[in-house]
């Protein structure tokens, strides 16, 4: 998946914007249709994957992670 790769290279630059995206997008989608879900289901996965740049002991880790579980 590029997404993942370019996050894997730029994310620690661009942690807080990125995860600042990735959180308004999941919490902007509503109703479902194949589509969206394909969507809302990448968002999640790159949401992960930019977390992992966070250090273990991040305070936003939590609400990152409940964020993620309530998307899914």
């Amino acid at each position: 998946m590029v997404g993942a790769a370019v996050i894997d290279h730029h994310g620690a630059s661009q942690l807080a914007g990125l995860l600042s995206a990735f959180e308004t997008h999941l919490a902007g989608m509503s109703s479902a249709n194949e589509t969206r879900d394909q969507i809302k289901e990448a968002a999640v996965i790159l949401f992960g994957r930019a977390a992992c740049h966070l250090a273990a002991s991040d305070p936003r880790i939590p609400g990152i992670v409940g964020c993620l579980v309530e998307a899914l």
